[in-house]
């Protein structure tokens, strides 16, 4: 994604309907379904089996309101108010993008995790620093 970030909007603004298309299929088939796939996994084992279903929940939908949401309504505001540029919406979705692949690498490790405990991930590892035994 953050390499589709600035190329994606500079053809989209060119305003071809067929560059739109490849646009979106390549940014939802490749970049958000790249991220689907080990989000769907990882996501239960982050939290233990009494937070887990509002774990889940509140992180797949909190972050539906701010990319899908908040994002559609923010574009537009940025569009209006910079006369029509995307240069903003390609440092916008950089830093999105950004965010999401920085996120690997601080949260927990979850590989085989038991999904019967109670901690949370977070919990579990923080346990593990402050007494590595």
């Amino acid at each position: 994604m953050r390499l589709l970030a600035f190329p994606g909007w500079w053809l989209i603004s060119l305003g071809q309907s067929w560059l739109v298309i490849l646009v979106i299929a390549l940014g939802i088939g490749l970049g958000v379904n790249a991220m689907l796939g080990p989000q769907f996994a990882m996501l239960p084992e982050l939290f233990g089996n009494q937070h887990r279903y509002l774990g889940v929940a509140v992180t797949r939908e909190f972050s539906a309101v701010i990319a899908g949401g908040l994002a559609r309504v923010l574009r537009a505001i940025v569009i209006a108010a910079l006369d029509g540029s995307w240069v903003p919406l390609g440092v916008y979705t950089f830093i999105v993008a950004a965010s999401t692949f920085r996120t690997t690498f601080i949260s927990p490790e979850t590989q085989g995790r038991d999904l019967l405990r109670v901690e949370d991930s977070l919990d579990a590892a923080s346990e593990r620093v402050l007494d590595p035994r």
